[in-house]
């Protein structure tokens, strides 16, 4: 099974650097950027599964990133589950995953342990 792809966008040098090792380890190829507009060219150029997203970035909200994003990939689906939810089987569609700073810190790796089967 390919590992998915992810791209974490969030302006705290710390937090993308948790996320990027925490992933890792799992086996994700992660990719980080610290604005909207660095987020915004990574996700062109790595074409991301996943983008975990901070909502409050210092250059643009992560709404308007997530905007932007959309418009330069229109087949990411922009699901706005948190990435603690699980339903289901998981879908190989790109999708972005606003990521609120307080959610961003509670996260746990369960949320990227792959499914069972």
């Amino acid at each position: 099974m390919t590992k998915f792809k992810i791209l974490v966008i969030d302006d705290e040098k710390s937090i993308r650097e948790v996320f990027t090792v925490l992933l890792e380890e799992k086996g994700y190829r992660v990719e980080s950027a610290g604005t909207g507009a660095e987020g915004i060219a990574r996700a062109r150029a790595f074409l991301p599964d996943i983008v975990l997203l901070d909502m409050n970035l210092p250059d643009m909200t992560g709404l308007e990133t997530l905007a932007r994003i959309k418009t330069a990939l229109p087949q990411t689906d922009t699901s706005s589950s948190p990435p603690s939810g699980r339903s289901g089987t998981p879908s190989r569609r790109p999708s972005l995953v606003p990521t609120p700073t307080w959610r961003s810190r509670s996260i746990t790796t369960s949320c990227c342990s792959p499914s069972p089967g």
